[in-house]
């Protein structure tokens, strides 16, 4: 009977402080492979030195992290370093550091590019900004630790012109080295749809890929039933699956003789070529009337 192989360190018990683990190999050993004596490593935790990083939230620059290939399990992480190494993830002490976190994968077109896959906002600074600007916007809090705004940005197409105001209008030096640092970023990746949004608008017109950019969420809206206008409030909308139709999801106030509530209802706008009146869309836009005195 051959004899059995020890586990590594087995039957050992070391105390290590918590400040610092050192990365090891399983312990375990192959057939062919030696035991390694636990003295070779001549580590000697005094001699650590422990790093200093400043202050949460300090650093008004921006740290990219990168999305790494998923494992076996289809889990992909973030790391500081572009794809194809294997590194240590971002969310550290050092990462902690910076006003807010810009996530990136390569793009899906196959040129070997990144893109920005979401934002990580972390400054409290930011956080203050941006709590005034989303006010009322469904789905967004800015009491989490760090809050993420995933790629096309939604809310800050919604929001943009707010966005823009809250940043001229800040006084203090840090909140505003942040607030321009996060305008600067979201201005060069969201200009062509910022663009292309308002110079549709300023003329009343819109094209079937761009409504989503004017059905912000929480907008009161007006759709015919049974030849009727009723209002809404939009909850949430998007494109089709199959591209035939812009899907609103909305609710309306109802009532069923004995008491008032909200029913669910969705509204459709059908696909259309070039560009169109917004006043002409089957589901109006209450903030496009010009004269909301009419609707009373």
């Amino acid at each position: 009977m051959p004899p059995i192989r020890r586990m590594n360190g087995a039957g050992r018990s070391r105390s290590m402080p918590f400040e610092r683990l050192f990365p090891r190999s399983s312990g375990i050993f192959g057939p062919d492979q030696p035991m390694r004596d636990e003295s070779e490593q001549n580590i000697s935790l005094n001699n650590i030195i422990t790093a200093h990083y400043g202050p949460p939230s300090s650093i008004y620059g921006v740290l990219n992290p990168h999305q790494t290939n998923p494992d076996d399990n289809g889990i992909a992480s973030w790391t500081k370093e572009p794809p194809g190494d294997i590194v240590e993830p971002v969310y550290t002490p050092e990462s902690g550091q910076y006003a807010f976190l810009l996530r990136k994968v390569k793009c899906d077109s196959g040129h070997n590019k990144l893109e920005i896959n979401s934002i990580v906002v972390q400054s409290a600074h930011l956080k203050r900004i941006l709590a005034r600007v989303m006010d009322g916007y469904p789905g967004i809090t800015m009491s989490d630790e760090g809050v993420e705004f995933s790629n096309p940005f939604k809310p800050f197409i919604h929001r943009w012109e707010m966005f823009a105001e809250a940043r001229n209008n800040e006084s203090e030096a840090e909140a505003k080295a942040h607030v321009d640092s996060l305008y600067e970023v979201l201005a060069t990746e969201l200009n062509d749809v910022i663009t292309c949004k308002t110079n549709l608008v300023l003329y009343g017109m819109i094209t079937f890929n761009m409504l989503w950019t004017i059905f912000e969420p929480g907008y009161i809206v007006f759709y015919t039933v049974d030849g009727r206008k009723r209002a809404f409030q939009l909850e949430r909308s998007g494109h089709g699956l199959d591209l035939k139709a812009y899907k609103i999801y909305a609710v309306y106030i109802d009532y069923n003789a004995y008491e008032f509530g909200y029913r669910k209802y969705n509204l459709f706008i059908p696909v259309f070529e070039g560009i169109k009146p917004i006043m002409s869309l089957p589901v109006i836009l209450y903030v496009c009337y010009y004269d909301k005195d009419t609707l009373c």
